[in-house]
Parts: C-alpha cells; sequence; structure tokens
C-alpha cells in the first residue's frame, strides 16, 4: 500500500492501514467518547447537531455572566455566614462586610434584598446580627439601610395584611425590634408599630373576635418584647407601659372559650396533678398548657422585674455605640399596615385559597422573577386540609414542651421560654431539609452567648471600675447559689416530642421529627443519644401498667439522673408508679411509630430486658403493653421477622411478638391434598368445599377467563356445592369475623373465647358466604408473592370480585376475609384494603363497619393500630377526592371567564365558549355533590358507629359498678373517637346540625356530648 496519497496539491501521510498518520503537534489525547466527533448532538465541531465553528469556547458575555453569578454567590454566602461564631472576631466581619455591600450593592441590588430577606426569616437564631448590620449600612450608606428596611416592611405588611402568615410576621418584629437599638428606627416608631397590632384586637368587641387570631396577634407582640424592653423602657418609658398594660389587660380578661380537653398534647399528669402538685412545686408547663398568652405575661412581667436584661441578647452593636450616633433613623410608612380586626368576616371565613396564601411568598417590588440562592431554604408553613383556623395562624404560638426533664430554674424561665421559641422556629423552617435543621440544632449553643447558660448577674455585679460594662459576659453566682444552666440537648430533645404531640395535628409529617431524632444522632451522639434513650424511657414510665418500676438497674437509674432530675409534672409518678396518668391515645400510637422508625436506623437494638419484668406482668390491654407491641409491628413492617426477634428477649417474645412468621393465613392450602383436621381428627373443611376450593384453585392458576370462572362457580351451586347442611357451613362462613373479632389476640398467638356468630351465617346465607370465603382467599393466595402480584391478580378477576360484594354484608364479608389472610401481616392488609377500595369492591362504610363492630369489645385486647390507620386512610380519601376535584374545577371556572372576559353572567358564559368545557364544569359540578353527599354519609356512619360502642360500654360499666375512667376497653374507644372528631372537626361543624339531630342527641351521656362540643370549638 502507497504510504502516501494525493488530495489535490496536499498529501496525507497513511500507515499500512490506510489510516491517517497524524503530524506532531497535532493529535489529541481526548478520550474516544469525548473527542469532537462524539459530542453530544453528533457531528465534527458541532456536525449534525449544528452550531458555529469552535463553539465550545466561552464568549465574552458567557465569562461576564459566570463572573456575575459567583460574585452575585459570593454576596449571598458572606451573607449568610455572617455571625456563625459569636467573638471579638464579629466586630470586624460586620465592618468588612458593610464595606463589601457599599461597594457592591449598586450593581447587585435584587441579590442583596433577596438574601436579606432569606436569613431574616430562615435564621432567626442570627437576627441580631443582622439588624446590627443594617446599622452599619445605614451609617456608611443610608441608601442601602432604607432599601433593606423598606423591603422588610413590604414583607410584614404582605404578610400581616393579605397573607397572615403570623409566624413569619414574628420573625419580622424581631428584626425591626433589633434595629431599635442601632437607630435604625426610632423606639416610638416601633412602639407605634406594635400599638397597631394591640389595636386591632383591643378596639373590636370580645364577643366577635376569634380568640386564635387575637392571640396570634399579641403573641407576636408579646414575644418581641424581650429584645427591646430595655431600649423602650428608657426612650419611651410611657408609650411603653401604656403598650404593656394593653397586654396584661388582655390576658386578665374572662377566658370565655378555655382550651379544649381534646387538645391536651402530652397528658403526662396524674388526675389529681392540679390539687396536689400545683401548690407544693413549681409547674410551668401546667401553667403554658392551660394558659398561653398568661405565661408569656408573667415572664415579661419577670424580666421587667430584671430591668429588661437577659443574657439571651448578646448586643453587638455596642461594639459600635459612637458611630451608630451619628445614624439618622428611618421612617416607616405605619398607615400602610392598617390591621383589620379579629372579627373581620373575611378572616372569620376561612377561605378556600387560604391556605396557598400561607404558603406563598410576598414578592419583592425589585424583581418578581427572581429567586433566592439556593443556599437558603424556603420558609414553607406546613398546613393540613380540614386545619383552617390552626393553619391560619402557622402554629404561631408554641406548643407546650414536654415536661420529660426538669422544669427550669425559676431564674432560667425566661431565657427557657425564649429558647425554646427559637427551636421550634428552627424546627419548623428547616423541615424540608432535616439535615440542615439537625446541624443548626447541634450547633444552637455558638449562636447564643455564652452567658445564657449561666446565672444572670444581679443588679449590683458591675466593673472593677464601678462602672457598668454592657459588653463584658455576665459574671456568674457565687458556687453554692448557681442555678442550673439550661441544658439545650434536653430542650431540643423536648421540643421535638411537643412537635410530635401537637394536637389535632403536627405542623409537619411525622416522619419528619423521626428522621430528625436519628439526624441529631448521627452529628452528636455523645450528646443526643442519652437524652432521646432517657426520655423514650421517662415516656414509657408514664404508660399506665400498674406495675412499680422496682426493677430499675444502677446503671439505668444512673442514666436517668443523668436526664435531668424528675419534672413536676410526673413528680407523683416517680413517688408512686400506680398513678394514674391519662395519656391520648393518639399520642400514644404516634410515639409507637416514631420510635419504631427511630429504632429502624440504630439496629433495633434497645434494652428490651429493663422493660421486661413490666411488660411480662401487664394486663393485655395496659398502654405500656400495646405500646411496645406496636412499636415492634412496626419495626417487623420496617424490617423483616427474623431481624426484629433476635433482639427481643426470649420471655418478652411470647408477650410482644406474632408467634409465626408473617405468612399468609391461607385455610384451603391442602385442599387438593389430603384433608386438613383439628386435634379430635375432625375435617376441617366439609368434602364438597375442599372438592370446589381445589377446582377454584385449578382454573384460577390456569388463568381462566372471568366467563369462564363465573360459568363454574354457578354451576357449583347446584352440583358440588348442594345439600351441604348450614352446620357444617358456618364454621367457614363466620371465621374470617371469628378473627375479626380477636384479631389482636390472633396477632399475639394468644387463646381467646370465640363470641356469638351464628346470626352471621343463616340458611340463607351461610353458602354464599363460604363461597365467597374460598374465592377471595384464593385470589389473595394467588397474590401473595408480591405486591404486584397481587394488583395483577386483584385486576384480572376485578369483575367477580364486584359481582362478589354487592350488598353491604358481602363488603363487610371481604374486608373480613383480608384481615383473616393477612392477619399476621398489618402491612398486606392496609394496602390490599386501600386497593379495594380504590376498585369499589368494598366502600368506606364497609371499612367502618369492620373497625368498629361491636364484635370487637367481646375481647379484651384493644384494636391494633393498623385498624385505626386503615380507617383514617378511609375517611382522608373522600376528602383529597373532594379537595381534587374543588381545585379542578375552580381551575375550569377560571377559564371559564377568562373566555368569555370576565363579563356577563353565567348563562351568557355557557353560551358563548366550547360546549365541551361547560360540560366538564357541570360534570366536575355533579362529581363534587356526589362525593359530599359520600362523605356526608361516611362521617355519619362514623360517629354513629363510635357513639354505639361508647354508650354500650358505659351502660355496661354503670351494670358493672366499673369507673369508665378506668376501664381499659372504654379508655382505647373513647381515645380514638377524640381523635377522628377533632381531627375532621371542620367536616364535623358543616353537619352540626345534621349530627345533632340524628346522632349527638340530648339523650346520650354526658361525656360523649361534650367532646362533639369541643370539636365544634376548634
Amino acid at each position: 500500500m502507497d504510504p502516501t496519497r494525493s488530495n489535490g496539491d496536499q498529501a496525507m501521510q497513511v500507515d499500512q492501514f490506510g489510516r491517517a498518520v497524524r503530524r506532531p503537534g497535532h493529535g489529541h489525547r481526548n478520550k474516544p467518547y469525548d473527542r469532537p466527533g462524539n459530542r453530544p448532538g453528533g457531528g465534527y465541531r458541532g456536525g449534525r447537531g449544528g452550531g458555529r465553528y469552535n463553539n465550545s469556547r466561552p464568549t465574552a458575555q458567557d465569562l461576564h455572566r459566570v463572573e456575575v453569578e459567583e460574585l452575585e454567590k459570593r454576596l449571598t454566602s458572606l451573607i449568610i455566614k455572617i455571625g456563625d461564631k459569636l467573638g471579638s472576631g464579629l466586630a470586624f466581619n460586620l465592618e468588612a462586610l458593610a464595606g463589601v455591600l457599599v461597594k457592591d450593592y449598586d450593581a447587585h441590588s435584587t441579590v442583596v434584598l433577596r438574601a436579606f430577606q432569606g436569613v431574616v426569616t430562615e435564621l432567626p437564631m442570627k437576627t441580631e446580627t443582622y439588624a446590627t448590620l443594617v446599622g452599619l449600612l445605614n451609617v456608611r450608606q443610608p441608601a442601602i439601610a432604607r432599601a433593606v428596611v423598606d423591603m422588610a416592611w413590604e414583607q410584614l405588611v404582605g404578610c400581616a395584611r393579605e397573607y397572615r402568615r403570623w409566624k413569619v410576621v414574628k420573625l419580622w418584629l424581631r428584626f425591626f425590634a433589633l434595629l431599635v437599638p442601632v437607630r435604625a428606627i426610632t423606639a416610638a416608631t416601633f412602639v407605634e408599630l406594635l400599638g397597631e397590632f394591640t389595636n386591632a384586637v383591643l378596639r373590636d368587641d370580645p364577643e366577635l373576635q376569634d380568640p386564635k387570631r387575637a392571640d396570634a396577634l399579641l403573641y407576636t407582640v408579646a414575644i418581641t418584647l424581650p429584645y427591646v424592653g430595655r431600649e423602650l423602657q428608657v426612650q419611651t418609658p410611657a408609650e411603653f407601659e401604656a403598650l404593656l398594660g394593653n397586654l396584661h389587660a388582655y390576658a386578665r380578661r374572662p377566658n370565655s372559650r378555655p382550651r379544649p380537653e381534646i387538645l391536651t398534647a402530652f397528658p403526662g399528669l396524674p388526675d389529681n396533678f392540679t390539687s396536689t402538685v400545683q401548690a407544693q412545686l413549681p409547674a410551668p408547663y401546667y401553667q403554658y398548657q392551660t394558659n398561653p398568652f398568661g405565661y408569656v405575661m408573667d415572664r415579661l412581667a419577670q424580666l421587667a422585674a430584671r430591668q429588661w436584661e437577659t443574657p439571651l441578647v448578646h448586643r453587638t452593636y455596642l461594639g459600635f455605640s459612637e458611630a451608630l450616633q451619628a445614624a439618622e433613623p428611618i421612617d416607616i410608612p405605619l398607615a400602610a399596615l392598617s390591621l383589620p380586626a379579629p372579627s373581620n368576616p373575611y378572616i372569620l371565613a376561612a377561605a378556600p385559597e387560604e391556605a396557598d396564601a400561607e404558603t406563598a411568598e410576598v414578592p419583592l417590588t425589585t424583581n418578581p422573577g427572581e429567586t433566592l440562592s439556593a443556599q437558603i431554604q424556603p420558609l414553607q408553613a406546613a398546613l393540613r386540609a380540614g386545619y383552617a383556623s390552626k393553619s391560619r395562624y402557622g402554629h404561631v404560638i408554641p406548643t407546650p414542651w414536654v415536661p420529660v426533664v426538669a422544669d427550669p430554674d425559676p431564674e432560667r424561665l425566661v431565657e427557657h421560654f425564649l429558647v425554646y421559641d427559637l427551636i421550634l422556629d428552627i424546627t419548623d423552617i428547616f423541615h424540608v431539609n432535616r439535615r440542615d435543621a439537625a446541624t443548626f440544632l447541634v450547633n444552637l449553643p455558638g449562636y447564643l452567648p455564652e452567658s445564657i447558660w449561666c446565672r444572670p448577674a444581679t443588679a449590683t455585679e458591675t466593673t472593677t471600675d464601678g462602672q457598668d460594662d454592657p459588653m463584658a459576659e455576665t459574671t456568674p453566682a457565687k458556687v453554692g447559689e448557681t442555678a442550673p444552666p439550661l441544658a439545650v440537648d434536653q430542650m431540643v430533645v423536648g421540643a421535638l416530642f411537643s412537635r410530635l404531640f401537637e394536637l389535632p395535628t403536627p405542623p409537619h409529617k411525622a416522619v419528619y421529627y423521626a428522621a430528625l431524632a436519628i439526624e441529631l444522632c448521627k452529628l452528636s451522639g455523645d450528646r443526643m443519644l442519652p437524652g432521646i434513650a432517657a426520655t423514650v424511657t421517662r415516656l414509657f414510665r408514664t404508660l399506665p401498667c400498674a406495675v412499680p418500676w422496682t426493677h430499675l438497674t444502677p446503671e439505668t437509674a444512673v442514666a436517668d439522673d443523668d436526664a435531668g432530675s424528675t419534672p413536676a409534672a410526673l413528680e407523683l409518678v416517680a413517688r408512686d408508679p400506680t398513678a394514674s396518668v391519662a395519656w391520648d391515645a393518639e399520642c400514644v400510637h404516634r410515639l409507637a411509630d416514631w420510635f419504631a422508625m427511630y429504632l429502624s436506623n440504630c439496629g433495633y437494638t434497645w434494652k428490651w430486658t429493663e422493660w421486661a419484668p413490666v411488660l411480662t406482668s401487664c394486663q393485655p390491654a395496659s398502654p405500656a403493653l400495646v405500646f411496645t407491641r406496636e412499636v415492634l409491628y412496626k419495626c417487623i413492617r420496617l424490617s423483616y421477622f427474623d431481624r426484629v426477634k433476635i433482639t427481643v428477649p426470649d420471655d418478652l417474645q411470647s408477650v410482644v411478638l406474632p408467634p409465626v412468621s408473617l405468612e399468609p393465613q391461607f385455610r384451603y392450602r391442602n385442599a387438593a391434598g389430603e384433608p386438613a383436621v383439628d386435634a379430635d381428627g375432625n375435617p376441617l373443611l366439609p368434602e364438597p368445599v375442599r372438592e370446589f376450593a381445589a377446582e377454584l384453585i385449578n382454573h384460577l392458576q390456569r388463568k381462566e377467563s372471568v366467563e369462564s370462572l363465573q360459568a363454574f362457580i354457578e354451576a357449583a351451586y347446584g352440583t358440588t356445592l348442594a345439600g351441604i347442611p348450614v352446620a357444617e357451613l358456618r364454621p367457614i362462613a363466620t371465621a374470617a369475623a371469628g378473627v375479626y373479632a380477636q384479631s389482636a389476640a390472633a396477632a399475639l398467638g394468644q387463646p381467646g373465647h370465640q363470641p356469638a356468630l351464628e346470626d352471621l351465617a343463616t340458611e340463607a346465607n351461610a353458602l354464599p358466604r363460604v363461597v365467597r370465603d374460598v374465592f377471595v382467599q384464593t385470589i389473595l393466595y394467588l397474590g401473595s408473592k408480591s405486591f404486584s402480584h397481587m394488583l395483577n391478580v386483584i385486576e384480572r378477576y376485578l369483575p367477580l370480585l364486584q359481582r362478589f360484594s354487592t350488598d353491604s354484608a358481602a363488603k363487610l364479608h371481604i374486608v373480613e376475609i383480608v384481615n383473616e389472610f393477612w392477619v399476621y401481616n398489618p402491612q398486606f392488609v392496609t394496602i390490599i384494603i386501600d386497593k379495594l377500595l380504590n376498585y369499589r369492591v368494598v366502600d368506606p362504610t364497609a371499612v367502618i363497619a369492620w373497625a368498629l363492630n361491636p364484635l370487637r369489645l367481646t375481647f379484651e385486647y384493644p384494636a391494633p393500630f393498623y385498624v385505626w390507620e386503615i380507617l383514617r386512610n378511609t375517611v382522608h380519601k373522600i376528602e383529597s377526592r373532594i379537595v381534587q376535584i374543588e381545585r379542578r374545577l375552580t381551575n375550569q371556572r377560571a377559564l371559564l371567564g377568562s373566555n368569555n372576559g370576565g363579563g356577563g353572567g353565567t348563562e351568557s358564559i355557557i353560551h358563548t365558549v366550547d360546549p365541551s368545557l361547560a360540560e366538564t364544569i357541570a360534570r366536575l359540578e355533579a362529581t363534587l355533590s356526589g362525593l359530599r353527599l359520600e362523605q356526608k354519609e361516611l362521617l355519619l356512619s362514623l360517629f354513629q358507629s363510635f357513639v354505639a360502642l361508647l354508650s354500650q360500654l358505659l351502660r355496661e360499666c354503670s351494670a358493672n359498678g366499673v369507673d369508665p375512667t378506668t376501664y381499659a376497653p372504654y379508655l382505647w374507644i373513647e381515645g380514638r373517637y377524640r381523635e377522628f372528631i377533632r381531627t375532621y372537626h371542620g367536616g364535623v361543624k358543616r353537619l352540626a346540625t345534621t349530627l345533632e339531630t340524628i346522632v349527638f342527641t340530648n339523650d346520650l351521656n354526658p361525656q360523649i356530648i361534650n367532646v362533639f362540643r369541643e370539636a365544634l370549638s376548634l
């Protein structure tokens, strides 16, 4: 082969294979997949994908854009990171950052303003640092400070007036409060601003007010005063005293609508707590739980007695006192606020768009299309459908903390509450990123002055020259007089559980609080693991078990002492372990789910041996035993049976674990083999039923058509199954109901008496129930390999399943069969019933009848938690469908109005637009009307069943002379009744007249009616 080839006037060197030989300096080292010809888009230097010559080279515009973006990221990062550490270097860093902002603000004003917007609302532990920065900017470049203050004012007004995001309003008010000491705004202006909030409440008739909104307005004012009280007392004493007087007057108002008992998040209080403990021991938790606003005002009075001195405010601005004196305060257009009165009909109406407004951000007028850097997570208020009155205020008033650690020292109550409020803010703000939330919580002591963890200095402690030194650290008192310091780790754990137990619903999904606890342990296991373990133990010890805790080992006692001394609220429990403690049933359920998720990330290991003596001695329905059983069942769902079993002591396994693995209980497993017999040698299945089951299994395994199976089943009625005595059919026809009635005992492998079920299998329905049992169990067995198998077989024979569920009794029977088949695997029961609801094989009424059947009262074990999960999912499914249809209907109506130009009546619109759009709206309206009717029937059926069960239990207690408050079956059912009526109190209010006429009649026991009345007040 010629080593050279001609190509016009040029010669190209080739090797012996005809490949071009690259000349020195013209080769490339790219990988084959990275060569120019293999670029995305194809072609050499762009090739088939198009593009210009050397299109990979950035242009000058590209370079400039990248440079600007990098600069903006650096600016945002500098603003975010300032104040991460307190110390002598903070003042220098603030001056340096102020210089950078003065230099670059004009070119990047929108980025700077959005950064300030983000840090104030999402980094509340550094608000004082950012206020000081604004003060320095007001000295160097007043225009920048004015722009920041104008932005903050725009956000405050928007949140307060238009969106009513009160928690964000609280954060902006704190920012404005800390602008007073740096002379960015005057004290008189700020007092007048706070007066707008108080006047919106006090100028209105108390009888017409919405108490929740009034509390939210005034709480935002009260919780702001500790950060600025010292300045207001000196600069505007008269106005400040008048403001405090208004707040105290509101706190002293007669509480015409007390806190409903059904919202007691963490009971944990003995029945006689008020009379025996409150008078003897300080009980801040109890005081705050009963009157939150009154408790806050007591703390303000305590702070006023200290001349508004608190170590929580580190007063960094004092290092710039001379420079700040030259600043000119910024005016605020207070007239733009004009808050509506709490009795405003629009405020009370809970408009449908209110939930969307709660989560919306107030746009900046500078550039509404620009977004904040990804380094700042957006603040999103957590809402739940049906809780408009609660969510409307963004959970601004903190949940009562869980009293599982010692009550704070009386001198620490102010700082304790402010730090607790700060912890809740961080937990809520960063719910979108649990790792960031855990990081900020673990590092929280670094954002606060060290003196916050020491006893505040007395008024007589001064500097060596006799002058007060405001920048010096507060001096601890003598060792013998030192008050216990605040333990931030314990406060974080207490705040986490307080949110978990918030009723009627936590601000965020329950899984977030388990994930947050896990992240806290990962970041600081030496600090958080002992505290969480001790807290769980304390909570478990408050669960009624009627067994003294005398088995605690010395090691356990030491660990318990390390977690803090017994709080006052649990003092009686410590003295008398058998003291009656009122636990809410839903809170026990939440704690069990949380603990199981927590254990799933800790290797499922726990010191069960310490709990074993109590659990093995508990009554079957005691909350302590029920809680432990449900924790392990949830662990099995998160893992597998054998993995969890090896972590449980042998003597405890028979008490809290199922006796076998989670295999399905298929009654006709051996239908084609030798007949199954009982202990006495009698066949468990009549021979005709066994033959029918064997033939049906063969037909289904061959995947025969629905028509073929239908013909086979109809023929079997007259051939194989004809003439079977009812007495032989009754055990099979009622087997599913029998397991249903004692499902808790079956799950534990405990023997129990069989309730009377003869009425379920009569001459007319015994054989149809048996055929239904055989068919449904076989369908479940063929799909038992996996969820995908289950869905496939259900969809394949869906028409037959629907024919087997023609009436309410048949639908209830199908639910019972599913529960019996997967009695050891609640996860499958939950998922399959949910799918059958979607396929309309069963309906919500059947699920209610299954969950609240009176047969459940014939056994001593309470219903497993998965029963209530299924019931709650069933009720919620209809609510979610209503919300979806309403949203679609709103969108279609908006489209209809836009097509008509927004004018004319409804009839003219329908005649001038596409008829298909009008048909869609009419169809959606009909669907919505049907769903609302279905929801009405569902709620009526739900509460009728609850009332029937509770009335029956109360009659039994009265006949037997038993106190219902000590009778476990009544307590569990009554607790679930409280759960559902407060969860769906929105629907209860809408149907109040109907419910009062049909369900909650005057002849009912007052204990039942009182809960209904409390739900109407939510």
